[in-house]
């Protein structure tokens, strides 16, 4: 049983691979959250049609697996791929997350 979400976001961007130096663009995020005992699952994604500075418009699709541990430990599995008008990114991505 997950419960899907939709929130609205703005991210604010400096780089000087922007044309115009920053970005700041807003949009909808929405993706599907479950949670269980030793396991939970994301997948989430992010769209940015509107932006001020750099009009370039961004997509953001990501999966994420985390395996929980002992105690407060997970090991984390992830793919994201992200747009930027018509060109894409692919990352993939394993971390250790530890909970104090």
């Amino acid at each position: 049983d997950g419960r899907f979400f939709i929130l609205g976001e703005v991210t604010a961007r400096a780089d000087n691979q922007f044309d115009e130096g920053h970005q700041v663009s807003v949009g909808p995020r929405f993706g599907w959250l479950w949670q269980g005992a030793y396991n939970q699952e994301l997948i989430e994604f992010q769209w940015q049609p509107i932006a001020l500075g750099d009009q370039t418009p961004r997509r953001r699709f990501s999966i994420q697996e985390a395996l929980v541990g002992y105690g407060d430990v997970q090991l984390r599995f992830g793919f994201e791929r992200e747009w930027a008008g018509s060109k894409a990114v692919n990352a993939w991505d394993v971390s250790y997350a530890w909970y104090f």
